[in-house]
C-alpha cells in the first residue's frame, strides 16, 4: 500500500470528531484530570522511570475525557451539585427521589451502591453533619488529604483508605453519643464529631415502627447512561444540553484530542500504550489513533464477546487495518474465550462459536507472525487445550488482565517461555485471587495495563494510561519490592512482548 493509499484509508476510517478537549468549555470548571486522579495516593520516589500501558481502549478513554470536560457536574460529589444541576439530573433519571432530602444537609445525602459501583462514573461522596461547616467537615476529605492523626483515628474506628474513599460506614448508626465507648468518642472528636452532631445524625431511642415512619427515602443515583440521544425525550435533551452535552458528546462519538490528553494527563514518563481494535466499531478508532500519535500502538482482533460477528468480511477488515498501521500493529487481539458472561459464556452454542472463532484467529495470528493478546475468563481448560494445539512454545503471549488459579498461571508460564501476565486495576480492588497471582508471578513475566477506561482505581471516574504508576505501587506493596523495580521490569517486558 502506498503512502497516499494509506492516508486515504485513514481519512475514510475517521468516524468521530476529534477536538480540543476544552473547546467551548469554561476552563474554571475543568478539573486537573477528569478521571479524578487526585483521589489516588501521591506518587513519591518514582523519579523518571519510563512506563508503558500494555493494554487499553484509548478511543473510549478519549471519549470520557471529552464527556467529563463538557459536563463538569459529572465530576462533582452529589451534595455539591447545584439545585439546577440536581433538577437536570432528575429529569434525566439519574436521581430517583420522591423527597427533597438532597436539598438538606443530612446523612441521607449519600449515593446508594448502584451509584458507587456504576462503571466509569464513580464519584466520592461524603455526608455532612447538620449545622457543620462544609469547608471544615472531615467527611468531605479523601483519605490522602487527611493528616496522619486523622488517619490514625479513622483506622482505629475501622476504616482504611479503600473503605473511607468508597464511603463505607463501619460504625453503628442507631446508638447515641452517650452509649459510645470513651475510646470511640475520642477518635470521633479528632474527626470533628461531638455529641450534638452525632445525635443529630443518628436516630436513637425510637421504636422500629417510628423509625420506619421517619426514615427518608434514599436517593438512587444512576449515571452510567447508555441511551442514545435519539431516545431522549425533549425535556431530557434540554436537561442534557443544560449540563453541557451535545448530541456527539452524549453519544460518545466525540473524542478529546489525543495529543493534548497524552501531553497533559499521561505523565512525562509515559512512552507508549497499546490500544485495542477488538470489535467492528473500535477498528477505525484504533487505526486512526495509532497513525495519529507516535506513542500509540495497536492490536487488532475479535473479542470473544463479539465472536458472533466474526466472518470473512470482518476478518478482512481486521487484516486491512493491521496492514494500514504497518509497524504500529504489534499484536493480534484481544481475543480468546470468555465463559463467565451469563449469555456469551453460559450457553453451549455460544461457547462453540467462541471456540471456532478462537481457533480461526489463532491460526491467522501464527501464520502472520503476530504476538497474541489473550482474553481468558473461566475458560482455562479449553484455552490450554487450544494453545497446545496451535501455539509454538516460544510464542509471545500477553494474558490480558488475568484472574485465574495458580495452577493455570504456572502451566502457561512454564509451557510458553515468552508468556506475560497483565495486571490491571484489579490488583487494587482487594481481590485475594489476583493478589495471590501477583505474589506468585515473577517480575520478569509481569506487564502493567490499565484496560482503560475500565477497571478504574478506587475513587477515580475511569482509568487511563497515566494510572500505570499507581498500579505499580500496588504490585510493589504486594511483592515487597520497590515500585521503580516494578516499573522497570514491566517496561522491559513490554519491549520483549511488543517491541516498544
Amino acid at each position: 500500500m502506498t503512502d497516499d493509499e494509506a492516508n486515504s484509508t485513514q481519512n475514510a476510517l475517521v468516524s468521530s470528531k476529534t477536538i480540543d478537549i476544552n473547546a467551548g468549555v469554561n476552563l474554571d470548571t475543568v478539573m486537573a484530570d477528569p478521571s479524578r486522579v487526585e483521589l489516588l495516593p501521591k506518587l513519591v520516589g518514582l523519579g523518571s522511570v519510563e512506563f508503558v500501558d500494555s493494554h487499553c481502549h484509548l478511543e473510549e478513554v478519549l471519549q470520557l475525557f471529552r464527556r467529563y470536560t463538557v459536563a463538569p457536574s459529572l465530576n462533582k460529589v452529589l451534595n455539591l451539585l447545584s439545585l439546577e444541576e440536581k433538577r437536570h439530573w432528575r429529569t434525566l433519571g439519574w436521581l430517583d427521589s420522591d423527597s427533597d432530602c438532597l436539598e438538606e444537609a443530612g446523612v441521607d445525602n449519600v449515593q446508594d451502591e448502584t451509584y458507587r459501583n456504576s462503571n466509569m462514573f464513580y464519584n466520592q461522596v461524603a455526608s455532612q453533619s447538620e449545622g457543620s461547616d462544609p469547608g471544615k467537615s472531615i467527611w468531605m476529605y479523601v483519605w490522602y488529604d487527611m493528616t496522619s492523626v486523622q488517619q490514625e483515628a479513622a483506622a482505629s474506628l475501622g476504616w482504611d483508605a479503600n473503605s473511607w474513599n468508597s464511603n463505607q460506614w463501619p460504625l453503628p448508626k442507631d446508638i447515641s453519643w452517650s452509649n459510645l465507648t470513651a475510646e470511640m468518642q475520642q477518635h470521633l472528636e479528632i474527626l470533628g464529631e461531638n455529641a450534638r452532631s452525632w445525635d443529630n445524625r443518628h436516630s436513637q431511642g425510637e421504636s422500629t415502627t417510628t423509625k420506619k415512619k421517619k426514615k427518608k427515602k434514599k436517593n438512587k443515583v444512576i449515571v452510567n447512561e447508555q441511551r442514545p440521544w435519539w431516545q431522549l425525550a425533549l425535556d431530557e435533551k434540554q436537561a442534557a444540553a443544560a449540563l453541557g452535552f451535545t448530541q456527539d458528546t452524549w453519544n460518545a462519538t466525540e473524542l478529546a484530542d489525543v495529543n493534548e490528553v497524552i501531553g497533559r494527563y499521561f505523565r512525562p514518563e509515559f512512552v507508549a500504550c497499546v490500544t485495542q481494535g477488538c470489535s467492528e466499531d473500535s477498528i477505525p478508532y484504533a487505526q486512526k489513533l495509532a497513525l495519529a500519535h507516535d506513542k500509540v500502538y495497536v492490536s487488532f482482533g475479535c473479542h470473544p464477546k463479539a465472536a458472533w460477528q466474526y466472518n470473512d468480511r470482518l476478518e478482512e477488515k481486521l487484516l486491512t487495518a493491521a496492514k494500514a498501521c504497518g509497524k504500529k500493529t504489534v499484536a493480534w487481539g484481544e481475543f480468546g474465550l470468555d465463559y463467565a458472561h451469563d449469555y456469551y459464556g453460559k450457553l453451549a452454542q455460544n461457547r462453540r462459536a467462541q471456540k471456532e472463532v478462537f481457533a480461526r484467529q489463532l491460526e491467522l495470528a501464527i501464520n502472520n507472525n503476530f504476538p497474541l493478546v489473550l482474553h481468558v475468563r473461566e475458560a482455562e481448560h479449553d484455552t490450554l487445550r487450544m494453545l497446545h494445539s496451535w501455539v509454538p512454545r516460544d510464542w509471545r503471549i500477553h494474558l490480558h488482565s488475568l484472574r485465574t488459579s495458580i495452577m493455570f498461571l504456572d502451566t502457561v508460564l512454564k509451557g510458553w517461555t515468552n508468556a506475560f501476565v497483565g495486571f490491571s486495576g484489579l490488583i487494587a480492588m482487594a481481590d485475594a485471587q489476583v493478589e495471590r497471582m501477583c505474589q506468585h508471578c515473577p517480575l520478569d513475566r509481569i506487564l502493567i495495563e490499565t484496560d482503560g477506561p475500565y477497571l478504574q482505581l478506587t475513587g477515580t471516574n475511569f482509568s487511563h494510561p497515566g494510572h500505570v504508576p499507581h498500579i505499580a505501587v500496588k504490585i510493589a506493596k504486594i511483592k515487597g519490592c520497590d515500585p521503580c523495580e516494578v516499573l522497570r521490569a514491566s517496561r522491559a517486558n513490554a519491549f520483549l512482548m511488543y517491541g516498544i
